[in-house]
């Protein structure tokens, strides 16, 4: 089979083909583009090198993952610190209900379980009155006085805990 060209085919390959040439000779420096015109879009994977930007221009942000570097060698033990304070475990609320007779003044006591030791007290009088809540060993004694023409209900608290010592 024979193929013929007419002159207007031949004419089109050949303007093609020298226009192909001449856009692929002409380069665009940095200096004919505008700035901040060219984002990261429009740069080809891998196409820049280290040596292509600019020192310290780069902040981690513009890395994807980490920036760090390897682990250095474990440094030489420190110092102890000093003691902390004493702690505290076991703690619990002793309560003692009482019952004071009219116009009688009486103590009753809270005492705190074997091997604790008393931190807090506290007390409900109602509309007795207190003379005093204090601690004495592991126990809590509070002294009341009923005002009132009937018998009023009272409590001692001891607040108990293990206290260990700061080292």
């Amino acid at each position: 089979m024979k193929v013929t060209l007419k002159a207007g085919v031949v004419a089109l390959l050949v303007a093609v083909l020298v226009a192909g040439t001449a856009t692929s000779a002409t380069l665009i420096t940095g200096h004919q583009i505008k700035a901040h015109s060219i984002t990261a879009r429009n740069v080809k994977a891998e196409s820049l090198t280290g040596a292509e930007v600019k020192d310290r221009s780069l902040t981690p942000a513009d890395f994807a993952g980490s920036v760090q570097g390897p682990t250095g060698p474990v440094g030489a033990q420190g110092i102890p610190g000093p003691s902390g304070v004493p702690g505290i475990s076991n703690l619990t609320t002793v309560t003692t209900p009482g019952s004071i007779p009219s116009n009688v003044q009486a103590d009753v006591v809270a005492t705190c379980p074997t091997g604790t030791t008393v931190i807090g007290t506290g007390f409900d009088s109602g509309d007795t009155a207190i003379i005093f809540v204090r601690k004495s060993g592991a126990t809590v004694i509070g002294s009341f006085f009923n005002f009132t023409a009937a018998a009023a209900p009272v409590s001692v608290q001891a607040i108990c805990a293990t206290v260990s010592g700061g080292g």
